[in-house]
């Protein structure tokens, strides 16, 4: 027993792993320049966590470049394969962007507060669709190096304002030439076809926002207007086109103190000729300066407890005292703000420099294909800076890059959502308010094929589909796409289930399922009412895919298209239910086509049912046009909508209102005027079907089946009366008989003559 007992706790310790080390693979390219820093980095927390004896180690992993075209497919790769391989990526911004949906979001790893500490544009930057995807490790700043050397001299400062950097420049060029020196370089500006030049027009616009406070301009408005005429303005008045062409290699050759002043990366000592500061603004106190940065994203196909372990990594790699221990002593900016408080730090670092910086980060998160757009934003800007065109068409085309056109109330560059919202708000009015005519001695006789409450249901079914419309206007986003279809689905059944109920209870001849409908009008409405909403809550589940179209004159809109396969099935169900109810109130009209009763509420049921068929083969075709204009494509689809719901509505109702002003007071809905050339009209179809019948044999030997019993419901002339059918119908054949007689006994005649 003692030995089972001791080989037991010797089993239990040597299979059982008590405090195993949690070890997080990190892996970065090989050939980023940022290796070193990197791979300190890495080294850094290891050896905190080992000495703070914490059960955690990163293993940093370098891919080459031979086993993958570039960091971007290899990222790639490992995502569609959702490997766990690694943990963490240490990736550029603009990677973390591409690939944002495979990284986890930080937010359910890091404290609430932790937004805090970090400087919001940079924390702005680091989210996506409101995820935050990872936390820069490094991050590069721009600054405006001064000479001081020429300043001092002239005793000039250091420009704060685009307006003095260019006053200054003019008189310290003018006064160097005097001493023959005509090589100095005013300004480099980087305004190159390069990337550096998207940096710099960037920078340069948010250096023209209203306030410290203020927002990225919007690209339409003065401040970008202003910022191009400044640019503009720099390159005549200190004749730099040529110098602005060039990229920021040209500074590598001017050290020397042939510039006056230029833009560049931030480094702590770049030379002792120059000073740092921030960029200019246009006033005093607003900068910009972009940033460029690396970031850590955690894989979200690791195991949890890997993901929670490489959070507190990250936690601790962007903490106060590791930012100033790691990052500040190699020169670099800190994203955590509360790094620049010590003193002794500030002994070493410019810290008024790096504590006043207002740094504008390029908007990967925002561009899908940000290649494109970065070339784009370059291609516009100088088509006004080294070009032809105007402020106002280059400011245009930069707005169009990014902003997605929608109709609005906004008149300023199309007035047709007001126009459309005029419309829709002065129909609803119209037809709400044409209830009234329910309750007037005059129109009574006219509406009396619905009930009250039915005509109420099928007014608010046409208010909800006119409603259904608004939700057009605005940005395109799923949950109005839903919404409105749910809206026209269920307002569209409002009208047509009430007539499927009334016909169904007018069905001449008496039957179990007449009676039993009759009995149970709300249950009845509502099971098919309750039907729809069943299927369109199950379409709202499925996500539409949002496109979007580039038009006519760069201006960019959005359509939602449904893609997915079950959303398609779902769809087709919902317009297929729609189809069947239609076919059913064909079938219905056909039988009751001679009613008495309701001849003249049926003939306007027809006409109603051929609109709704031109009109969903109108709504059909509008999916398979091709459009290149957002005020097009919304004018064009309002239009059809609008039309095809109140043409629907005048011959539901409205010919109703219209009817007393063309009928004698004495005619209160009997069968004279209009009504009376229906009646003639169906008897002369009457005769015409059974002239018809005659000619046809077999007709006489079918007379019980379903066929001749459904020709026998279209000429029934009143509710349960089978008798006056059967005398109408022989008394025409009868007639017919004595037609056909006379015939032949005229043509025996006519031939006995003739030989």
């Amino acid at each position: 027993m003692w030995l089972l007992h001791t080989l037991f706790i010797i089993f239990f310790l040597y299979f059982v792993d008590f405090g195993k080390a949690i070890v997080i693979n990190a892996v970065i390219y090989a050939y980023d320049s940022n290796n070193g820093y990197f791979t300190s980095l890495v080294n850094a927390y290891n050896e905190y966590t080992k000495k703070n004896n914490i059960d955690l180690t990163i293993n940093l992993n370098s891919i080459l470049e031979g086993e993958y075209d570039d960091f971007s497919s290899f990222m790639g790769a490992n995502f569609a394969k959702k490997s766990k391989k690694y943990d963490i990526f240490f990736n550029s911004a603009r990677l973390s962007s591409i690939y944002a949906s495979h990284f986890e979001d930080l937010k359910k790893y890091l404290s609430s507060d932790y937004s805090k500490l970090i400087h919001p544009e940079i924390y702005k930057a680091c989210e996506q669709e409101g995820r935050l995807i990872g936390l820069p490790t490094t991050t590069l700043i721009t600054g405006l190096y001064s000479n001081i050397n020429l300043l001092n001299k002239y005793n000039k400062r250091v420009p704060k304002t685009w307006k003095e950097l260019m006053e200054t420049s003019k008189y310290i060029l003018a006064e160097e030439r005097k001493l023959n020196n005509t090589n100095l370089i005013p300004y480099n500006g980087i305004f190159c076809d390069e990337e550096d030049g998207t940096s710099s027009l960037y920078e340069f616009i948010y250096s023209f926002r209203d306030n410290i406070n203020s927002p990225f301009p919007d690209l339409k408005s003065k401040n970008t207007i202003d910022a191009l005429k400044m640019i503009k303005q720099l390159k005549e008045e200190l004749n730099l086109e040529d110098v602005f062409k060039q990229s920021k290699k040209l500074v590598y050759t001017k050290l020397d103190g042939s510039i006056l002043f230029f833009k560049f990366w931030y480094f702590n000592v770049l030379s002792p000729l120059y000073s740092v500061d921030i960029m200019p603004g246009h006033t005093e106190g607003v900068s910009g300066g972009v940033i460029g940065s690396n970031n850590m994203g955690i894989n979200k196909y690791s195991d949890e407890e890997k993901k929670i372990a490489a959070a507190k990594a990250i936690e601790y790699m962007t903490s106060e005292t590791f930012q100033r221990k790691y990052v500040i002593d190699d020169a670099l900016f800190s994203v955590n703000l509360n790094a620049y408080d010590e003193k002794s730090i500030c002994e070493q670092i410019n810290c008024p420099f790096l504590k006043s910086f207002q740094p504008i980060p390029r908007p990967y998160n925002r561009i899908k294909d940000y290649e494109d757009y970065s070339e784009k934003f370059r291609k516009y800007a100088y088509e006004y800076i080294y070009g032809n065109k105007t402020v106002e068409e280059a400011s245009l085309n930069l707005y169009n890059l990014e902003h997605i056109y929608y109709l609005s109330l906004d008149t300023e560059d199309t007035s047709a959502g007001l126009v459309f919202l005029i419309i829709y708000s002065i129909s609803s009015i119209v037809i709400l308010a044409s209830s009234s005519f329910l309750y007037t001695k005059k129109h009574q006789p006219h509406f009396s094929f619905f009930t009250k409450d039915l005509w109420y249901m099928i007014i608010v079914g046409f208010i909800i589909q006119l409603a259904s419309r608004v939700l057009e206007f605005g940005p395109v986003n799923n949950y109005k796409w839903h919404i409105k279809i749910f809206l026209y689905s269920f307002g569209y059944m409002l009208i047509i289930i009430p007539t499927l109920y009334k016909l169904i209870c007018n069905f001449p001849e008496e039957n179990k399922i007449s009676n039993w409908v009759q009995s149970h009008k709300y249950l009845f409405i509502g099971s098919f009412l309750m039907l729809d909403v069943l299927l369109c809550s199950l379409f709202m589940i499925i996500p539409y895919e949002i496109t979007i179209i580039n038009g006519s004159d760069r201006k960019k809109f959005e359509v939602c298209d449904m893609k997915n396969s079950i959303g398609q099935v779902i769809m087709i169900l919902i317009v297929a239910f729609k189809g069947i109810i239609i076919l059913g109130i064909g079938y219905l009209v056909f039988c009751e086509w001679n009613l008495k009763e309701t001849i003249l509420d049926i003939h306007y049921i027809t006409s109603a049912l051929y609109i709704n068929c031109i009109g969903i083969i109108g709504i059909a075709v509008l999916k398979y046009i091709n459009y290149n204009d957002y005020v097009a494509y919304h004018t064009i689809h309002q239009t059809v909508f609008f039309v095809f719901i109140f043409v629907n509505y005048i011959f539901y109702y409205g010919f109703r209102i219209f009817l007393p002003l063309f009928r004698s007071d004495e005619a209160n809905y009997g069968f004279t005027g209009p009504l009376h050339m229906f009646q003639i009209k169906s008897n002369n179809k009457i005769i015409s079907v059974n002239s018809n019948q005659t000619k046809k044999s077999n007709l006489s030997n079918a007379s019980s089946g379903k066929y001749s019993k459904l020709i026998s419901y279209h000429f029934q002339t009143s509710i349960g009366k089978k008798d006056s059918i059967n005398s109408n119908s022989s008394t025409i054949l009868n007639n017919q008989n004595s037609i056909i007689k006379s015939n032949q006994i005229k043509t025996f005649t006519s031939s006995t003559n003739t030989n």
